[in-house]
């Protein structure tokens, strides 16, 4: 996964480090509200089907 920087100095809690990494990485593909199209999958309700430690695997890029 690609870090999206933060504000220098700022202390950020971890929903918005998430809202801004979705923002950098996943958003584009998924969509803003993580509705998905075309042969991007919706996000809604993926934690429903994927436990969490299946998830990580999701977000990793090819080759790590």
């Amino acid at each position: 996964m690609i870090d999206a920087p933060k504000a220098p100095g700022k202390v950020e809690s971890f929903a918005t480090a998430g809202e801004r990494l979705f923002a950098k990485n996943c958003m584009s593909c998924h969509g803003q509200n993580r509705e998905g199209s075309g042969n991007n999958p919706t996000l809604i309700g993926i934690e429903k089907n994927i436990p969490p430690n299946k998830l990580w695997v999701c977000w990793k890029p090819a080759g790590e």
